[in-house]
């Protein structure tokens, strides 16, 4: 996908974003900037953001409301902007040397907040009456229109009615504690004007109340992990689970039926095919009792499940191996997860989605996921708007 991107154009912007050399990348921003490739808006605005899509496997089309709007940076102490998953090193410090060497930020951070009356949507909805700015389709069918306001009564209106609202981080947290880990770096070094551009990032705010908002399953492919034994495995987690073995098409329909951490669905290589088992929690397996150090919210979510029995107490694959992701892939669709079993992975692990409704309760209580707990579909793409952090 990277490849085709920077063939597309000798402006697409994966040539900066997912540059390695990042000097470089700052050099053609700045040649861009140069040459008028990409040009500063001459006055403030905020930018509706609308994605129409259907999501995998469905045939609704859906339309998810947003905008996007220069935040302010806040700890998380501060309990206004809230995490819901864990975050992981490498990825932070990536980012973070780009962003010391373009000093501007491209890639949107994805903000939940509540809005039942839908005051600010009504705003977004009378915006979207004129012709957008941008309108595109992505490689997944989605598109993606954007729209400018540069009215100041439109602009203090967002900004009356965010003033109290409370945020969820819905995806890039790394790319929110970077930005705050680089606004620390501007406050040391002495340049740093209070107010300044660093003291915000570039977010796209979402209402989580109104229609549009789609969570998808990251379901677990197992890899690399030595001695595998399909059998003993089986035999392990019979203290928590029933293995009921079905065709992956059926087993698929009644994963989806179950409540939310009451079973799993499993791919296992087999000795001569693939072979899919419906893992249902037992029915005198307290999830209280065996997780008492996890907190209420989260014991019956399939992804905390999952984790704790059966990577954790059934195949010894402990929280630290998870952060550095030694023994796990990521997939998004279950057809990708049974391939990657067809193609010789020991297993793959099927999850149902966190719901929007579980995800607020975990996050406004202070509680963080697994990474990879959500997968907000579709992705918010990078560089419909840009915000450089030079005063």
């Amino acid at each position: 996908m990277l490849e085709r991107y920077r063939a597309l154009s000798p402006y697409n912007l994966a040539h900066i974003i997912k540059a390695s050399d990042y000097a470089g990348a700052a050099g053609l921003l700045h040649d861009w900037r140069r040459e008028g490739v990409l040009d500063r808006d001459p006055a403030p605005a905020v930018y509706p953001y609308f994605q129409t899509y259907r999501a995998p496997g469905s045939s609704e089309t859906q339309t998810r409301r947003g905008f996007i709007a220069a935040g302010g940076l806040e700890e998380y102490g501060a309990g206004v902007v809230f995490r819901h998953e864990q975050t992981l090193t490498g990825p932070k410090l990536d980012r973070l040397q780009l962003l010391r060497s373009t000093r501007a930020h491209f890639g949107q951070i994805f903000m939940l907040y509540s809005d039942p009356a839908g005051e600010i949507d009504r705003l977004l909805d009378s915006a979207s009456r004129a012709e957008p700015i941008e309108r595109l389709c992505d490689e997944y069918g989605a598109e993606h229109a954007v729209w400018r306001v540069d009215e100041p009564s439109a602009i203090d209106a967002c900004r009356r009615f965010m003033a109290d609202k409370k945020l969820i981080i819905a995806d890039g947290h790394h790319r929110y504690e970077t930005a705050l880990a680089f606004r620390e770096e501007c406050r040391r070094s002495g340049r740093h004007r209070p107010g300044g551009r660093c003291e915000a990032v570039m977010m796209t705010f979402v209402n989580m109340d109104a229609p549009g908002l789609t969570i998808l399953p990251t379901h677990r492919v197992l890899a690399r992990l030595p001695d595998f034994d399909q059998a003993r495995f089986l035999e392990s987690i019979g203290r928590y689970f029933e293995a009921l073995p079905m065709p992956p098409e059926e087993g698929r329909g009644r994963l989806a039926r179950y409540e939310p951490g009451k079973a799993i669905g499993a791919g296992l290589r087999g000795k001569q095919r693939p072979e899919f088992y419906l893992l249902a929690l037992r029915p005198d397996a307290d999830l209280a009792a065996l997780l008492p150090h996890i907190p209420p919210l989260q014991r019956h979510l399939d992804v905390v499940v999952l984790h704790q029995l059966l990577l954790r107490e059934c195949l010894g694959i402990g929280e630290q191996a998870v952060r550095e992701e030694k023994f796990l892939l990521y997939v998004r669709e279950f057809e990708q997860g049974w391939e990657a079993v067809e193609q010789g992975a020991p297993a793959c692990f099927f999850l149902n989605p966190v719901g929007i409704d579980q995800m607020r309760e975990i996050a406004f209580s202070g509680g963080v996921l697994p990474q990879k707990s959500t997968d907000f579909y579709p992705k918010l793409l990078s560089g419909l708007t840009g915000y450089t952090v030079e005063d």
